[in-house]
């Protein structure tokens, strides 16, 4: 073997183990090489990740910025574009209040199409609700719509103005009768108001639970409340009265009423403005029954609605009877002749479910109203003639006659006002009733 030969393999024992010792340091330091590089590559990616995160962070951030600007600048145009129906709603009020006759000088509809204000436009329509004729009856609502736009944003304001005359003064009481009342054998109790009379009021074998007031004389004891006569006369409603109902009613034909013992009897039924078993139905919940003479009759039965009955022979609400308008300031009953309330209070079935006898909202009849039984009503009772109280009779007045007249129950006057919380938003033919301040 050569020299060279044994340099290499280093034979001597000394030579091989520093030559192994320097193996293993090779090793050793291979590893710390590797494992260096291992640490340098999990740090590199580290920092990419941190990088990548905190990028996608501002990103986010700067979209939620750009949706948050472009928010509150579709928020800020939708809140200028209800200063402007507001504004376009106050036009029309200056409208009224400067010109005494506006009712000729303006036509139903269009007032106003989108005149510039702000930075925006604004238009105005004035309707009247009930006949779609401003110029014909003084007393009759207006309906003010404004509509403001302010770029792409669009708000419609509504609100209903009713002549400042106010409510006639027969929605003042619980009961009223444009001529005489007696009350003979009945127990008569009111709240709310006195029981009033336009001409005198006499009692026998009665008791009267409630103040009276009359234009003319008040006879007979056993009064617990006030008397009071002399008043001024309470201001009733024209014969025109009924003609509101009578155009926007759906007729009920007295023929297709199932007869009892003869009479057309409305008798175990739910009528409403969702529900006619007589036909079709009244979103309002008006429907007209025209008699001709003909004889009436409605016991057992559930109402919400306005029931307007024209002309009847003999026409009388007997047994259970729970009645409400579908519209709350409506009248439940108007009848262009007399009426009996012969029903009672107590609770009755109707469907296999029991419900409380009463009538909710104003009765009027224009000629003579009669009571007997035990008959309740949360509203008003007047009669354009006499009324005849018999038997138990509970009333509780409704203030909100007063505030709010049905159609045909307010005095004629030029000048017509807000009526309270009649504010409403309107988007697209669909009302949203939505908290607006009077303005």
């Amino acid at each position: 073997m050569s020299r060279f030969k044994q340099l290499q393999t280093c034979s001597c024992v000394a030579s091989r183990r520093q030559c192994r010792f320097l193996a293993g340091d090779a090793r050793r330091h291979s590893g710390f090489m590797a494992g260096d590089a291992r640490r340098r590559a999990t740090a590199y990616l580290a920092v990419v990740g941190t990088s990548v995160v905190v990028a996608l962070i501002g990103l986010a951030a700067l979209t939620t910025v750009r949706i948050e600007a472009r928010s509150l600048q579709g928020g800020g145009d939708l809140m200028e574009a209800m200063h402007y129906a507001q504004s376009a709603i106050e036009m029309g009020r200056y409208k009224i209040r400067n010109d005494p006759n506006w009712r000729t000088n303006l036509t139903n509809g269009t007032w106003i199409h989108e005149k510039p204000i702000g930075s925006g436009l604004y238009s105005l329509e004035g309707l009247d609700p009930i006949d779609g004729i401003i110029a014909n009856i003084l007393d009759h609502p207006l309906t003010l719509i404004g509509t403001g736009i302010k770029g792409d944003a669009r708000y419609k304001l509504q609100v209903r103005l009713q002549s400042k005359g106010g409510a006639l003064t027969c929605l003042q009481v619980p009961q009223h009768s444009g001529s005489n009342t007696t009350m003979s054998g009945a127990t008569v109790s009111a709240t709310g108001g006195p029981v009033s009379s336009n001409g005198s009021v006499s009692v026998s074998s009665s008791n009267v639970g409630a103040n009276v007031e009359a234009v003319g004389s008040i006879t007979g004891s056993y009064y617990w409340g006030t008397k009071t006569s002399s008043i001024s006369p309470r201001t009733m409603p024209e014969t025109s009265v009924f003609d509101y109902y009578i155009a926007n009613g759906t007729p009920i034909n007295i023929a297709s009423i199932p007869k009892a013992n003869g009479v057309p009897t409305i008798q175990d039924v739910t009528l409403s403005n969702l529900t006619n078993p007589y036909g079709g139905t009244n979103l309002q919940g008006i429907y007209v029954i025209s008699c001709a003479g003909s004889n009436l009759r409605i016991r057992n039965s559930a109402i919400v609605g306005t029931l307007v009955v024209l002309d009847p022979g003999e026409f009388s609400i007997q047994n259970g009877i729970n009645w409400i308008p579908a519209v709350p300031n409506y009248p439940a009953l108007l009848v262009r002749g007399n009426v009996q309330l012969a029903y009672t209070k107590l609770d009755f079935a109707l469907n296999l479910v029991t419900i409380p006898s009463l009538v909710t909202g104003l009765i009027y009849a224009s000629n003579d109203v009669s009571t007997s039984a035990s008959v309740t009503v949360t509203g008003a009772l007047i009669a354009g003639r006499n009324i005849s109280n018999t038997g138990a009779l509970t009333l509780t007045y409704d203030p909100t006659l007063l505030l709010a007249p049905p159609p045909g129950f307010s005095g004629e006057s030029g000048d017509i006002e807000v009526v309270p919380g009649s504010w409403k938003r309107v988007v697209d033919a669909i009302e949203l009733f939505v908290e607006v301040p009077d303005l």
